[in-house]
């Protein structure tokens, strides 16, 4: 498991969006697989229909909504370097701090 959280910016590293930078906005974990959704990453176009008795009125048409994309095809964007890096975790006062493995900043 990576240790990837809501609200890192990640890169994609495999797939059709590869190099596409973007927040991760959840996490998912399953039995078997952990996906995470990422904002303007792996977007799917989406059929919605009007129903009268809804209190919320939307229109016909589509709507674009990101899909979840599997975890092992993201990495920790460093914008510092503006590349994809590693998480190392360093122990502050008891604390423990994520930190880029890199540069060895904080993120």
């Amino acid at each position: 498991m990576k240790n990837l959280k809501t609200k890192d910016q990640v890169i994609v590293i495999a797939g059709k969006d590869k190099g596409k930078i973007g927040e991760v906005v959840e996490i998912i974990k399953g039995s078997k697989s952990t996906t995470a959704v990422v904002s303007g990453v792996n977007s799917r176009r989406k059929c919605v229909k009007n129903t009268p008795n809804q209190a919320e009125k939307s229109e016909d048409g589509f709507k674009l909504i990101n899909a979840p994309i599997h975890i092992s095809n993201l990495a920790i964007y460093n914008p510092e370097i503006a590349k994809k890096d590693k998480i190392k975790i360093v122990l502050e006062n008891d604390a423990k701090k994520r930190v880029y493995k890199k540069t060895s900043k904080p993120i």
